[in-house]
């Protein structure tokens, strides 16, 4: 199995796109040299590349295949019904997967898509997209893995760009937390459903936060990606684009209340009138008694409450998992639960609990951010809240990582699970934690670590 996508006409088109992807990254940085800091685009650029390949030898020699590769498998059955029929091609692009039809659209001559893959409208939706991308490479893994880091790079570079004109954090922290992240750089550039959230999510973000700046001309590209990229959320990861809009919501809120003329006294009562109605809402939530009927009222929580015991009580998925006890899904349950789950989100694995060569990564960047967080409370948690309640962006860094921090930990239950559900969060995450350590001296920050 390992041997068809290492074939020669495997590597050759992969080969071709590596070498278009770094003349292309020189030819950017080059025609930047007057800019400081695009010192950090090559490194970046090479870092996806890197940890693409290695995600796809490590899924590949490793664990023999996986979701990476029936996603290529299904791009590459979708590549060869073109060939046969250029009309059943785009009916099936445009049309939900359907088990009735499936002869009608493959044979031996386009190969099957893997029928679980197919069965899984968001699965075989990731495989519409990688089609895209086969036709591009002549059906090579390695290439199409190639591609999917050089797009990552892009917008990681788009959001490392953004982040830097707030001027929140010293440019190499920035650059080592938006750019270099080991995890992220593993988890989120290689041929899977994460990588295609991750790079959609960043887009959605970035073009939002430059729409609604004065410091960006903007036009109808802007407005195209933002919607691509929340069209693409919706339909493989729906509560990743719930977790976005929430919190951009409440800070574009503050943000208007300020430009119209809003002082401070006005920005409280919004946020004061914003948290009254969570409480009003959480209260008539809170007359409901029975577990069942608050989940029928919350379709989100009931499809967290099916996966959560889905990978608590099934054996089949090995023993690299993690329990918060026993879950009540109700609202006073997930509110004691939310501590434990948001913890989990954010820092487990713990090194301790990182028993495979693919969770060692988030074993040792927990403790970089167990470090992090350290001197965040140490350096003035008060200080650095009244920062963070004064700026629209960092206002949605928080409120982002805690959403998406309890949603992952809350349903993951399974390491390997939460580590790719919860690697678009970290970005935002290291900006939180390092907020104004542009302003510190060396002599202050030898100080805040000794």
């Amino acid at each position: 199995m390992q041997k068809e996508y290492f074939t020669l006409l495997d590597i050759l088109p992969a080969l071709l796109w590596l070498v278009i992807i770094v003349v292309t990254g020189f030819a950017i940085r080059n025609a930047n040299t007057d800019k400081p800091h695009y010192k950090y685009y090559m490194p970046n650029l090479f870092a996806k590349l890197f940890f693409s390949f290695a995600f796809a030898c490590v899924y590949i020699f490793y664990y023999g295949g996986g979701d990476t590769t029936a996603y290529y498998d299904g791009a590459v059955a979708l590549n060869n019904l073109f060939l046969k029929s250029p009309t059943l091609y785009f009916e099936q692009m445009l049309s939900p997967p359907n088990m009735y039809k499936f002869t009608q659209y493959f044979d031996l001559q386009t190969t099957y898509p893997p029928g679980w893959i197919y069965r899984e409208p968001e699965g075989f939706f990731v495989c519409k997209l990688m089609s895209l991308i086969s036709f591009l490479t002549l059906k090579s893994y390695l290439a199409m893995t190639f591609i999917m880091a050089f797009v990552t790079s892009i917008v990681s570079w788009k959001l490392f760009l953004l982040v830097r004109n707030y001027k929140f954090s010293n440019k190499k922290l920035l650059a080592f937390g938006v750019l270099l992240l080991p995890s992220v750089n593993f988890w989120c550039t290689g041929v899977s459903k994460d990588t295609v959230v991750f790079i959609a999510a960043i887009t959605m973000i970035v073009n939002i936060f430059k729409l609604i700046s004065s410091n960006y001309q903007t036009g109808l590209k802007n407005y195209f990606f933002l919607i691509l990229s929340a069209f693409v959320i919706y339909h493989i990861r729906s509560f990743v684009l719930a977790s976005i809009l929430l919190p951009i919501l409440f800070s574009l809120g503050v943000r208007l209340v300020k430009s119209l003329g809003g002082g401070h006294n006005a920005v409280v009562f919004f946020r004061t009138f914003f948290i009254l109605i969570g409480f009003a809402i959480g209260g008539r939530t809170l007359l409901i008694q029975s577990e069942g009927d608050f989940l029928k009222s919350n379709s989100f929580l009931q499809q967290a409450a099916i996966i959560q015991d889905d990978f608590q009580n099934n054996d089949s998925y090995g023993t690299k998992r993690y329990s918060l006890g026993d879950v009540e899904f109700t609202p006073l349950g997930l509110i004691k639960t939310s501590p434990l789950a948001i913890i989990t989100g954010v820092y487990r694995p713990f090194i301790w609990e990182a028993r495979s060569i693919t969770l060692l990564i988030n074993g040792l960047e927990s403790i970089i951010f167990i470090f992090f967080t350290f001197i965040f409370f140490k350096a003035g948690i008060k200080a650095k809240w009244r920062k963070i309640r004064s700026h629209e962006f960092l206002i949605f860094c928080f409120l982002f990582v805690f959403i998406i921090a309890f949603m992952t930990g809350l349903t993951s239950g399974l390491y390997g699970v939460l580590v790719r559900l919860r690697a678009p969060l970290l970005p935002f995450l290291f900006i939180l934690l390092t907020i104004e350590w542009n302003s510190l001296t060396p002599t202050q920050e030898k100080r805040l670590i000794s």
